[in-house]
């Protein structure tokens, strides 16, 4: 469904991510927003569930949209966002700084309540000032409130513990560098995957919960014989419904990543469909992790990461264009 806008160029209609459109009224000088779902009569799973869709299910809101505008420099980082906010969605301003080497130093509120952190860079080491970091470049250690998170890598910058006090987290990898296990108190999850798609979870060995895809997009899950859909914008899952079309959460994300709001029951596939884990907040982002709390990744770029998910030697690394395969 292609956006649309009425005579006087107002927003009337668009579409949010595949199963999601929203028709626009305006009112009382704010838009009212319902959102249906048109949603196919059935849909396979890359496990081992196959389940249809209610064709009835629907959803619907009452809240107004929370309408954003964002501006951007001469090298086109964002530098400025602000929302109206609206009942369920409170209001925020932020605007931004960078270094030379685009590193964002400082995240300003301008209104509302929003986060505003201030990471000024070392230029001489491209590291932020007062973290900690190993050889390879990797935080090791970030400064936090009360106690200080800490984190170890292996001989591949591939993070292996997670701390901050009595909490913590063990990450275990397969050859081609993807998490299939982690253990967060006293569960230990392993994840099953097809390519880089997790399909099955198991906690403590016993099966807590699959994965049903359309394509490349998640759009349920199973967990416990109860089924929950994902309703997804161009980044993130932001509505969750029931299987007869009840909403039962939503969820929204700053800019860089961190919580704007969450209602009721919602997902832990957070900003850009990362899993966020629940022990460090972080988002685990497959090549590395995502700490959002700063707007950074906690270990450089891996270029060739994804070099041991694909059958071409050339595909996405940043070096010369080789291949020794044939055709």
């Amino acid at each position: 469904m292609p956006n649309r806008v009425d005579v006087a160029v107002r927003l009337r209609s668009f579409a949010i991510g595949r199963w999601v459109s929203k028709t626009c009224q305006r009112t009382n000088n704010q838009y009212q927003n319902q959102a249906q779902s048109p949603k196919p009569s059935s849909v396979s799973s890359h496990g081992r569930t196959s389940l249809s869709m209610p064709l009835d299910a629907h959803f619907a809101e009452s809240k107004s949209i929370s309408l954003r505008k964002t501006g951007y420099d001469p090298l086109l980082r964002l530098s400025t966002a602000v929302t109206t906010g609206s009942s369920g969605y409170p209001q925020w301003g932020l605007s931004w700084t960078y270094d030379r080497y685009g590193n964002r130093t400082a995240q300003n509120k301008t209104a509302g309540t929003a986060p505003a952190p201030q990471t000024p860079t070392d230029v001489a080491t491209n590291h932020m000032t007062g973290y900690t970091y190993d050889a390879n470049g990797n935080l090791t250690i970030e400064p936090f409130s009360p106690s200080n998170n800490t984190y170890t890598y292996d001989g591949e910058n591939q993070l292996v513990t997670f701390a901050n006090g009595s909490t913590s987290g063990t990450y275990s990898y397969d050859g081609k560098g993807v998490r299939v296990k982690k253990v967060s108190g006293s569960t230990t999850t392993a994840y099953v995957f097809s390519g880089n798609k997790v399909i099955a979870e198991y906690a403590n060995g016993s099966l807590s919960k699959e994965y049903v895809y359309s394509g490349l997009q998640l759009v349920a899950t199973v967990s416990g014989g109860t089924t929950t859909y994902y309703h997804t914008d161009h980044l993130s899952v932001r509505m969750s419904t029931n299987a007869s079309g009840s909403k039962v959460g939503d969820q929204g994300h700053f800019p860089f990543g961190e919580t704007w709001y969450l209602t009721n029951t919602t997902t832990k596939w957070q900003f850009m469909s990362y899993e966020r884990d629940s022990e460090s907040g972080n988002d685990y982002a497959m090549a590395r992790y995502q700490v959002n709390r700063v707007g950074r990744f906690s270990s450089p770029d891996p270029p060739c990461w994804f070099r041991r998910q694909s059958t071409k030697l050339e595909s996405l690394c940043l070096q010369p264009k080789q291949s020794r395969q044939p055709g």
